[in-house]
């Protein structure tokens, strides 16, 4: 009995060493592959290269922008993954590769943004116009009269007078942004920072052209140096405050030639894809 139980934790031992290697081995056997990237010939998007750097031919996938594929890369050659093979680069962008067997690469295309303004397609076929995160950040930068502020029952002031930070992130359909604010109180005049995140959904008001933001959310706040009521009557203020600011900022608006064309074409709707802002056209 003695033996048959020694012999029993011995083959568990054995599997549980076996498996623990097998796992460590799969997890340290880097893909033989070499990732680099150019500009596509429009000067619009990223061209992913792979390079197979075996000498055999290997089956690799690739995941981007919410597709998934698969590759067959001769011995010591290289793919060309781009807008032609469905999949369009853009700045920031974050693929991963693998292959049965390997580890998966995981990589960022470059941060710099080749087309504030691009003609594209989503994934159900409709034409859209899409801008850029940065194209953007100018255009509110333009259109916000600063500072904005408002008193409270004499006791404290908001005041918001830089230009908020848009971020427009994956796999979400709002527009973020960061928003560095003051607390100025009447008593000594202190001025205290606050960091607040927000977030809203851009909507479209096809009359003027103008992308303006609605469901505005406060989604954080952050305020250091304010004794704990001035705190708490601040992040009050604020989570009521700022809604009313945002939903009268104009975000963009069209130019009169651009708009006569659309108004043509006709605005399905206004969405947030793949980090940019899609107007999307009939």
């Amino acid at each position: 009995m003695r033996y048959i139980k020694s012999k029993l934790i011995f083959t568990v031992f054995t599997v549980l060493v076996l498996f623990s290697t097998c796992i460590a081995q799969s997890q340290t056997k880097p893909l033989p592959v070499q990732v680099t990237c150019r500009k596509s010939l429009l000067g619009g998007s990223y061209v992913l290269q792979i390079r197979n750097t075996s000498p055999l031919p290997i089956e690799i996938w690739l995941e981007a922008r919410e597709k998934y594929a698969t590759f067959i890369i001769q011995a010591e050659k290289m793919k060309e993954i781009g807008w032609v093979q469905g999949f369009r680069f853009d700045a920031n962008d974050v693929f991963f590769i693998g292959s049965n067997g390997y580890d998966i690469i995981r990589q960022t295309m470059p941060s710099n943004e080749l087309s504030e303004v691009r003609v594209d397609f989503l994934n159900n076929g409709a034409l859209t116009v899409n801008l850029s995160q940065t194209f953007l950040q100018k255009k509110i930068a333009k259109s916000l009269k600063l500072p904005i502020n408002k008193k409270y029952q004499g006791i404290i002031e908001i005041e918001m007078s830089k230009v908020p930070e848009i971020i427009l992130k994956d796999r979400s359909d709002r527009i973020h942004a960061n928003v560095l604010l003051q607390t100025i109180t009447f008593s000594g005049n202190v001025k205290i920072p606050i960091k607040a995140s927000i977030s809203f959904l851009p909507s479209y008001i096809s009359s003027t052209g103008e992308i303006l933001a609605s469901q505005i959310n406060v989604d954080d706040i952050n305020i250091n140096g304010l004794q704990n009521k001035l705190s708490s009557e601040a992040t009050n203020i604020i989570n009521g405050l700022l809604p009313i600011w945002f939903s009268e900022i104009r975000i963009f608006q069209l130019d009169t030639t651009t708009l006569k064309y659309l108004k043509f074409l006709n605005v399905r709707q206004i969405s947030v894809y793949n980090r940019r802002l899609a107007i999307e056209l009939l």
